[in-house]
């Protein structure tokens, strides 16, 4: 611990039983759910002397952690990645996960640790900077970032917010990528996928993908100019918004048209696409064959006998998406939330080299949201570039690399999620008052400076009961806005 003169993590080390106990059960748990009383009741500790040390859970986890991080850096070869001046990244990422690897030679409950710390809230892992010292995996994005910047790639660039994250998932959750155990095979193997996965993105005119996008509103040419050709890298995530049902309807069967009549292209401007989903709520396709959903899930999903074994991948994967225990049943009787799922699962499986999701999201509630999106990321093949296209600008924000608009037809440019944050995010004041109903009524104002005397106005005018503030998007400028906003 940062505070030397009480140094809970000996005391912790020093009692096995207690050490034990405490790892086992923040291995098994998260945060929130772990139990300080179930910790003493296995190990028999004394609870007096107990809260003598550990005045709650927050102090226990962090001598736990900061133990865990002083032991990767009691390892072979770690000062070498660390303080070596010759960045070579693969080298500095094969010890990276060689550390893993003893770490997993250590306690494999280590591990666990790992991942659940991966998913804990925002505060709680500041809080675990403030109270243990700095890890190895934080010196190590450290000095990628540098590494990266060096070679002309900022921070916000979506190619590395990509690869940071790519490479975060494979470090914490590693054991979804091990079959029985973890050997050094598996980091060399771990380290190419990586290797190769930069490579794609930060590769742009080697590796880069057009996509024809043709606007709704005219018709298609086959000498069409560029200009209604959006271009995304390999793996890049896109979301499309627009106005009307009609207008995204007919926008994504045109560009299902045209990716068709171009897959055959050898114009490096068009993808190869033979490999690509298409998903909504009516329909599934995949390589532009629709796929009946008059069979069971089993087959749907594997091709193959119902008898036939599950990979523990395959298992883990349909246990996250809530599928597991629908093998048997036929996917047109499928709850709408599990057929989307299985429509999702299907495509992953295929290694598509395009997702296309169609107004999908707008079905779901935000808890669903927030699992599709999980899986998607976690499972699709690398590059695997994805299309959604929807209504609500707010539902894809904090998923997608870019957001474009479909407006009267015709596709706009795009912008970053930060970008759209930046020009489209404004304070607002919602006033409560009472219109004399039984429910009340709400009215929005902007918060600045030119409608200053208008709110003021209103509320001395009105039965006002509550008033706040909230900093909200302002859709429909973003809507309009970005088809104006600078370039």
């Amino acid at each position: 611990m940062k505070n030397m003169t009480d140094d809970r993590t000996y005391f912790l080390k020093k009692n096995r039983v207690l050490y034990q106990e405490t790892l086992f059960e923040f291995a098994n748990k998260r945060f929130p759910q772990a139990s300080l009383n179930e910790i003493i009741r296995r190990s028999s500790f004394n609870k007096g002397s107990f809260y003598y040390r550990f005045k709650d859970k927050n102090a226990l986890y962090f001598a736990l952690l900061d133990d865990l991080f002083v032991t990767q850096y009691s390892f072979p070869e770690t000062q070498m990645m660390l303080e070596n001046t010759h960045f070579n990244l693969k080298d500095v990422l094969q010890l990276l996960f060689v550390n893993l690897y003893w770490t997993y030679k250590e306690n494999p409950l280590y591990l666990q640790l790992l991942k659940n710390y991966y998913t804990e809230k925002p505060s709680l892992k500041d809080a675990v900077k403030k109270e243990c010292i700095r890890p190895v995996f934080s010196r190590f994005f450290d000095r990628l970032h540098s590494h990266l910047k060096s070679h002309g790639f900022g921070t916000s660039d979506p190619s590395v917010i990509f690869i940071v994250k790519d490479i975060e998932f494979r470090y914490f959750c590693i054991e979804d990528y091990l079959s029985t155990h973890f050997g050094f095979s598996d980091v060399e193997r771990i380290v190419d996928d990586i290797i190769a996965s930069i490579d794609n993105k930060l590769s742009p005119r080697l590796h880069r993908i057009r996509y024809p996008f043709a606007s709704v509103n005219e018709k298609i040419k086959q000498d069409e100019e560029t200009s209604d050709i959006l271009s995304l890298h390999p793996g890049e995530i896109v979301a499309i918004v627009g106005q009307t049902e009609l207008s995204l309807s007919g926008w994504v069967k045109k560009t299902i048209d045209r990716i068709n009549d171009h897959s055959e292209a050898k114009d490096s401007v068009y993808p190869n696409c033979h490999n690509w989903t298409f998903l909504n709520l009516n329909d599934y396709c995949c390589c532009g064959q629709p796929i009946k959903n008059t069979i069971k899930l089993r087959l749907f999903l594997f091709n193959a006998s119902t008898r036939k074994a599950l990979t523990r991948r395959q298992e883990k994967l349909l246990k996250e998406a809530g599928l597991l225990d629908w093998l048997e049943k036929e996917v047109r009787r499928l709850p709408l939330n599990e057929r989307v799922m299985a429509y999702l699962i299907k495509g992953l499986l295929n290694n598509s080299d395009l997702i296309m999701v169609d107004r999908v999201l707008e079905a779901l509630d935000g808890a669903m949201i927030q699992r599709f999106f999980a899986i998607l990321l976690k499972y699709r093949q690398n590059p695997c570039t994805m299309i959604l296209v929807g209504l609500d600008p707010v539902l894809y924000l904090d998923n997608v690399d870019r957001l474009a608009c479909l407006v009267d037809g015709t596709l706009s440019r795009s912008m970053t999620p930060a970008e759209i944050r930046a020009h489209f995010e404004k304070a607002r004041i919602n006033i409560h008052y009472d219109d004399f109903t039984a429910n009340g009524k709400v009215i929005t104002f902007e918060f600045s400076q030119n409608r200053h005397i208008e709110w003021i106005d209103f509320v001395q005018k009105h039965r006002v009961y509550s008033i706040d503030t909230k900093i909200q998007l302002d859709l429909d400028a973003i809507m309009e806005g970005i088809k104006e906003e600078i370039l």
